[in-house]
This record gives structure tokens, C-alpha cells and sequence, in this order.
């Protein structure tokens, strides 16, 4: 099958891209940024190398979400978003603004979560096909998604208390394993969203194969690929749970959002023995296949 580009999807695509790839860049930004109250600490778990090169291909992202935190004598945290400075106190003995932090975090956790579960349901999805507009429904749930996690950023409130704490600015061995980690579990994800078709996944193909009178793509794959991604969209729970959990700098916002998104994870994969072994014959297959070619 000869498939060449239609310049009439580009519109299309480029915000499918765009909106997947500024979710996926704001992600690991926010994972890796995390409150911290001391000024040493700047150096942190960064993962410059791995910002900057995702940085490149999504010139629409919003450079207001790299906001961090520091603190005076006083205790008082001060968020510095490029020219903006709002100072809030936190802590253990300010109750009303510990309890609305906590209740701001978690609402704003539960629209993110929201939004992918809802989004995903089977009556969603049978609503665009009733509407004749199954073909952007990828696209509508990624810039959806963008917007949700947009919205978790910038109104998050940072709670600054350390649960532990790490000083990597004193063990440079220390701050490379963390970096290094972080940069192998992120490098994992994106190339694991990049095997599971990400033409598919950001909502290209859909809008190429519509155009070119092509049954929808996700229909060609076998049942047993079907069924995987019914079950697990993103690739390796494995990664984002170092992510969340295996950080120098554990502050009481970022515990609850480990917290939160791993129950969510547990609750919302539903990968099962059937989905291993479908892998693993995979997995094999493509050995074979590769040791072939030498």
C-alpha cells in the first residue's frame, strides 16, 4: 500500500502532535521540578539533557509552567514563575492553608485522572461515532488531556515540608544516579510510545487513513494487540512508578501525587497474563526476525 502525505490533514496533525508532545514535555517537567525549600538544592534532579532535547520539538510549550520554589528566613515559600513572584506560607502549623493545599492538589489530580478515564469510556467513544467524528477522537482526548494537565500546573500549590530528603548538591555520584534513572525511565516511555504506534496514538494515522478511504487503523491490528491497548495505552508502569516514588527531594505535594497517581495506575492498567504472554511471543518473534538479518 503506497501512503503518501495529504497536506489537507496537516492542520490536523500538527495539533495532534503539538497537544501530545507539549503533555508529555509538561509531564516530565513537573515530575522532575519538584518544590524544594532550600536555595542549595537548586541543582536537584533537573534532567537538563533530556528537558532540552524534548524541548526542541515542542516550541508551543508553555515556558510559564517552569516555575520553582525557594524560601526565605522566615519560611515563607516563594514561587518564581519567570516575572511573576507569589509568596504563600505553608506548613505544618498554618492548618487552614495545609488543608486547602491538600484539597487544591487533589482536585486538581482527580480532573487530570478524570478526564483520561472518562474520555476513554466505550460511550464516549460510540458518542463520536454516532456524531461521525470518530476519526478526531484521538486528537479531542490529547489536547484534553493537555489542557487538564496545563491546568494541574500552573494553579498546583507546593507544599514544601520534606518527607526526606537527599542532598545531591554535596554527592555529585548521588545527583548522576538520580539523573540518570529518571533520564532511563523517561527514555523508556517515549520510546515504548513510539513501538505502540505513535501515529496511532497521537491521532495522525486515524485522519491520514480517513482521508486516503481507509478503514480506521486501529481495526487492522490483531485482537491480541487490540486487547493490550484497551488495557494499558501508555508503556512501562514500571517507570513511572520510579518516577513518582524514587526522587532526593520528597515534599508532601509531590508524596500525594505519588500516592494518587500509582492507586490510579494500579486501578486503570489492567494488564493480564494474556497481555504478557501476547508480548512475549512478540518479543521472541522479533529476535528471530533480527537474527535473520545478520
Amino acid at each position: 500500500m503506497d501512503e503518501k502525505f495529504d497536506a489537507s490533514m496537516t492542520p490536523v496533525a500538527v495539533v495532534s502532535v503539538a497537544s501530545t508532545l507539549k503533555t508529555l514535555f509538561q509531564l516530565s517537567v513537573f515530575l522532575s521540578n519538584p518544590s524544594r525549600p532550600d536555595p542549595e538544592l537548586g541543582k536537584g534532579l533537573r534532567l537538563r539533557a533530556c528537558k532540552g532535547c524534548i524541548g526542541i520539538l515542542c516550541a508551543n510549550f508553555d515556558g510559564s509552567t517552569r516555575g520553582h520554589v525557594t524560601s526565605d528566613a522566615t519560611g515563607t515559600a516563594t514561587y518564581q514563575d519567570n516575572n511573576t513572584y507569589l509568596s504563600r506560607e505553608f506548613g505544618y502549623s498554618h492548618d487552614v492553608d495545609l488543608v486547602w493545599a491538600l484539597l487544591v492538589d487533589m482536585s486538581l489530580l482527580c480532573t487530570f485522572m478524570l478526564q483520561h478515564t472518562v474520555m476513554a469510556r466505550p460511550v464516549i467513544k460510540g458518542l463520536y461515532n454516532k456524531l461521525s467524528l470518530s476519526i478526531v477522537e484521538r486528537s479531542v482526548y490529547n489536547l484534553t488531556a493537555s489542557l487538564a494537565l496545563q491546568l494541574l500546573i500552573q494553579h498546583w500549590v507546593a507544599l514544601r515540608d520534606p518527607v526526606w530528603r537527599i542532598n545531591t548538591v554535596e554527592h555529585n555520584a548521588c545527583w548522576w544516579m538520580f539523573a540518570i534513572s529518571h533520564g532511563y525511565c523517561w527514555a523508556t516511555i517515549y520510546l515504548g510510545s513510539l513501538t505502540m504506534d505513535l501515529s496511532e496514538l497521537l491521532g495522525i494515522k486515524q485522519v491520514y487513513y480517513y482521508l486516503n478511504g481507509w478503514d480506521d487503523p486501529l481495526t487492522l491490528k490483531s485482537s491480541e494487540l487490540q486487547r493490550l491497548i484497551s488495557h494499558q495505552r501508555h508503556p512501562s508502569f514500571v517507570s513511572f512508578f520510579f518516577i513518582f516514588w524514587v526522587h532526593p527531594y520528597m515534599s508532601v505535594d509531590r508524596l500525594i501525587m505519588a500516592v494518587i497517581m500509582t492507586l490510579y495506575m494500579v486501578c486503570a492498567w489492567k494488564v493480564d497474563d494474556i497481555d504478557f504472554e501476547y508480548q512475549e511471543r512478540q518479543f521472541k518473534r522479533k529476535e528471530i526476525e533480527l537474527s535473520h538479518v545478520h
